[in-house]
C-alpha cells in the first residue's frame, strides 16, 4: 500500500511514523512541500492520499488533488466539519472517496481509517442526514459556543461574541440546512 501525505505539521517520529510501524506492506511517502506532494502525486500511483486542509496551503494542495483526480481515495484533516463548504457532508460522499477527520486526530482512528479506508464510511456524511445528531462532537471545534442537545441550543461561553466562529457555526448549519433562529449571541435550533 502507497500512502502520500501532505501536512505542515510534519516532523520526525510523528503519528505517521509511528503508525506505519504498525501497518504492515505499506509506503509513507510525506511532505510538508506543496510543489513535491504534487509532483510525486503526477509521477506515481498512491492508494491514499491524506491531506491537511487546515491552512491554506492545504487547501490550495487539497484543490490541486482533486483536480487531478476527484475519485482519489482522500482523508482529509481538518480542524472543521465545513472545510469545503460548497459541499454537505453527504453531497461530498456522493461525489468524492473522500473521509473526513477532525483534529486532534487520534492515532487508533487514523489506523484505524488506513488500514481500512475502503470498508469504511465518513462517519459524517452518515449523520449528515441528520447532523444534530453528531453536533455535539463537531461543537468541540470550537472556543467559544457549546451545544446542549437537550435544549437544542448552542450557547456562547463568554461575555463577548466571537464572530468568526458564530458565522463558523450559522455556514455550518446552513449547509446541512438546520434552521435556527438566533437569540442575543445564543443560536435556537428548529427541531
Amino acid at each position: 500500500m502507497k500512502v502520500l501525505i501532505f501536512d505542515l505539521e510534519i516532523y520526525e517520529n510523528d503519528i505517521f511514523d509511528i503508525m506505519a510501524s504498525y501497518i504492515k506492506n505499506i509506503t509513507i511517502y510525506k511532505t510538508n512541500n506543496k510543489e513535491k506532494f504534487l509532483d510525486k502525486l503526477k509521477s506515481d500511483e498512491y492508494i491514499l492520499l491524506i491531506i491537511d486542509v487546515s491552512t491554506i496551503t492545504g487547501e490550495y494542495v487539497f484543490e490541486e488533488a482533486t483536480t487531478l483526480n476527484e475519485k482519489h481515495n482522500i482523508l482529509v484533516l481538518s480542524n472543521t466539519l465545513t472545510y469545503n463548504s460548497d459541499l454537505s457532508c453527504k453531497e461530498c460522499s456522493l461525489k468524492y472517496n473522500r473521509k473526513l477527520l477532525l483534529k486532534p486526530l487520534q492515532a487508533s482512528v487514523l489506523l484505524n481509517y488506513i488500514q481500512n479506508y475502503d470498508k469504511l464510511s465518513c462517519k459524517y456524511s452518515i449523520a449528515s442526514n441528520d447532523i444534530k445528531e453528531i453536533l455535539e462532537e463537531v461543537m468541540k471545534q470550537f472556543v467559544f459556543y457549546t451545544y446542549k442537545k437537550d435544549e437544542a441550543k448552542i450557547y456562547l461561553l463568554e461575555k463577548n461574541s466571537n464572530i468568526k466562529e458564530l458565522i463558523s457555526i450559522i455556514d455550518l448549519l446552513n449547509i446541512h440546512n438546520i434552521q435556527y433562529i438566533i437569540e442575543n449571541d445564543d443560536i435556537n435550533l428548529i427541531i
